[in-house]
């Protein structure tokens, strides 16, 4: 399938009228027919074309989507097939001829779109007299265009959704590995004048998570190091991981379930619920005490910070979350915000909530009455600071309530996935590329090859106990995940220890450690925990997230454990995961 999918997309198209694979000529024309219409993507001949082709060519569908049925059936009557599969597709969204046919016609359709919109991208200089505007979607100046290294799938330009169950399609363009500026800007000018160039400096210490394909930049000749009232700080912190339980003492388990909102909602209320009542653990409300507390006995460190950050993956979450909360906290009604982004238009005809909190006055917020913030987790990072009136931070404590993890068709991360292993692979001397290509052209070729391969297998990537590990390709998927959510971790609480002043930090979902929250949930009904297998790596992003930051801050890293030694004390230091 995918052989004749390439074949299709070698060439224009609209200017290409045929094949040699009678499977991609048949496609050639109905996109022809597509295009000299100009009709909508329910086209009804369009569609009964499209259903054909499938048909004619992949006569098995029908037999393989029924024994694909069959198989679901038998998975879902296991006992606890829920817990076991949780990721089993519903018989409801099963797949058949027509909406398979139906899936055919939107992707030609779109693919015609990606055609016409990509002349607006690269041939703006054939537009018409009358259009006088430079072109409003080109992000990279052009002289870059010539200098920085192509991507090594070759240029990429497409159509995607914009999130899951959105109707929306955005565009992306990967045209470039911009990330060749920054590793070479040190050598800016020296192939022409012999001179040595600018010094780079990376003012974030993340620049330096060598699993992370997001965020490492490269290895540093040195590091400035940090102050020594944040490493004390985070010394005298304390995470817990602390899972919630419903009324049958099972784990609740946040990650996994926000594809959905009618799941992902209940679920996050339940949560916020569990952690203010008297019938679930009251932990915040317990918390606020505590910080409170510590204020009185530890002015120096705890005056003024009896706040609590809770952290959630999008916008709306944070509202539910929040309007969940002042549900069952009625004294703090009015204390408690929820982040709202900048770009969100206000209802018309609505009664605004007093308690929502724009992204641009996130740093006042403790001048306010607020004692509870609810934001999404890549809304706190670099760049701001939440201090109270003593200068320090203004949060005592962060609850992460769900396990961040990235959307598999994420065009931006898969393009600095590419990004990282273009460089590794040069360097890598038996690269199957190296290896088996005859000359430079062959080379290339097996490179182009291999890279959309792996492109192909990254948007294919699901679960986190489903992710593998491939050698040859250098691509080792939980470190690179485990990293990237380490970033997340540090940015966090990087909010919380301005002015030299240690935090609690409580993971809640109990996706971050299912075999941990087992154990806890045995231990509360008097079962024996031990006969519940400790968690490792390879089935808890926790434990994985432990492991680089430890193994970043061994002693022979002198990078790594000067940026990173006080964390991985605390967090290998974690209480209730088990490992």
């Amino acid at each position: 399938m995918m052989e004749i999918v390439d074949n299709f997309l070698k060439d224009d198209p609209v200017m290409r009228r045929s094949s040699s694979n009678p499977a991609t000529t048949k496609l050639l024309e109905i996109v022809q027919l597509i295009n000299n219409r100009g009709e909508s993507a329910t086209d009804e001949e369009i569609y009964q074309d499209c259903r054909n082709w499938i048909t004619t060519f992949f006569p098995e569908t029908q037999n393989n989507l029924d024994r694909l049925k069959t198989e679901l059936d038998n998975l879902r009557n296991q006992p606890n097939s829920e817990e076991l599969y949780p990721y089993l597709t519903k018989e409801e969204d099963l797949d058949t001829i027509q909406t398979l046919a139906y899936r055919l016609q939107f992707t030609l359709t779109v693919t015609l779109l990606d055609r016409h919109t990509k002349i607006v991208f690269y041939e703006r200089q054939n537009r018409p007299n009358n259009i006088c505007e430079a072109s409003p979607h080109r992000r990279m100046p052009r002289g870059m265009l010539n200098i920085l290294p192509l991507p090594v799938t070759g240029k990429q330009f497409g159509t995607y959704y914009s999130s899951k169950d959105s109707n929306t399609l955005s565009l992306f363009a990967y045209s470039n590995i911009g990330r060749d500026y920054v590793l070479n800007f040190h050598r800016l000018l020296t192939d022409f004048d012999g001179l040595k160039g600018a010094n780079v400096l990376a003012l974030s210490g993340i620049s330096y998570l060598p699993d992370s394909t997001t965020f490492h930049v490269g290895d540093p000749q040195g590091v400035l190091k940090p102050e020594i009232t944040a490493q004390e700080a985070i010394s005298k912190s304390k995470f817990e991981f602390l899972p919630q339980f419903d009324d049958k003492n099972k784990p609740i388990r946040v990650s996994g379930n926000l594809g959905d909102k009618l799941k992902a909602r209940p679920i996050l209320e339940q949560v916020a619920k569990s952690l203010v009542t008297q019938g679930g653990s009251n932990h915040i409300v317990t918390e606020l005490q505590t910080l409170k507390d510590l204020g009185e006995n530890d002015p120096e460190h705890w005056a003024d910070r009896d706040r609590i950050l809770i952290l959630v993956n999008f916008y709306e979450q944070s509202k539910w979350v929040a309007n969940e909360l002042r549900t069952y906290l009625p004294n703090l009604r009015d204390e408690i915000k929820n982040l709202e982004s900048d770009n969100l238009e206000p209802d018309k005809g609505r009664k605004t909530n007093q308690g929502k909190l724009k992204r641009a006055d996130i740093e006042s917020f403790a001048h306010t009455v607020g004692k509870i913030l609810v934001e999404p987790t890549n809304s706190i990072g670099r760049g701001f600071n939440i201090l109270n009136s003593n200068g320090k931070a203004a949060f005592g404590a962060v609850y992460f309530f769900t396990r961040p993890y990235p959307h598999p068709n994420d065009t931006a991360a898969i393009a600095q996935e590419l990004n990282r292993r273009a460089y590794q692979w040069r360097d890598k001397e038996d690269f199957i590329a190296w290896q088996q290509g005859d000359g430079i052209a062959q080379s290339a070729e097996i490179l182009r090859k291999t890279a959309n391969n792996y492109w192909r297998s990254v948007e294919q990537r699901s679960y986190y106990r489903t992710l593998r590990d491939n050698e040859d390709l250098l691509a080792f998927p939980r470190h690179d995940l485990a990293a990237t959510t380490l970033s997340r971790i540090i940015q966090a609480v990087g909010r919380l220890i301005r002015g030299g002043v240690p935090f609690h930090g409580y993971f809640v979902d109990s996706a971050w450690a299912d075999n941990s929250a087992k154990r806890l949930a045995a231990e509360r009904v008097g079962d024996d925990p031990n006969a519940i297998n400790n968690d490792s790596q390879e089935n808890s992003l926790l434990v994985a997230t432990i492991l680089r930051v430890c193994d970043y801050a061994y002693e022979n890293n002198s990078v790594g454990n000067a940026l990173y030694r006080p964390l991985a004390d605390a967090l290998e230091n974690i209480k209730n995961v088990f490992f």
